[in-house]
């Protein structure tokens, strides 16, 4: 039989508040946190947690660490503000509308893409 201290390690703690923009891995595992990094080669926001864990790794200590805020432009500069998507789906909980279906010349989620944009 399981006791309240059991159960309380198996719950999963998040947030309700509504970022920005969200820890990409936190948000894989069903935590909302704001992210306050985005790594250019992954392609990944990291909050600072997820972020000391990412710089642990030498293979991944080369990569390009920018503001979540910032933005690299076609010639190579950093261009800060913003620019990132930040529009959430409203029928895939908060997922961010970050794709493009030219068929139907509408913008959507990945997961939007996945179900109705084949």
């Amino acid at each position: 039989m399981a006791t309240g201290k059991d159960i309380k390690s198996s719950v999963v703690v998040s947030s309700e508040e509504i970022f920005d923009t969200n820890c990409s891995p936190c948000s894989e595992s069903g935590k909302l946190l704001e992210a306050v990094k985005f790594c250019v080669d992954c392609g990944s926001y990291f909050c600072s947690k997820c972020l000391e864990y990412h710089n642990k790794f030498p293979a991944l200590r080369s990569h390009q660490i920018l503001d979540k805020s910032d933005k690299i432009r076609s010639d190579g500069n950093i261009e800060t503000g913003p620019g990132l998507p930040t529009e959430r789906c409203a029928i895939h909980h908060g997922k961010l509308v970050d794709m493009f279906c030219k068929d139907h010349d509408e913008v959507c989620c990945a997961a939007c893409i996945a179900i109705k944009h084949r």
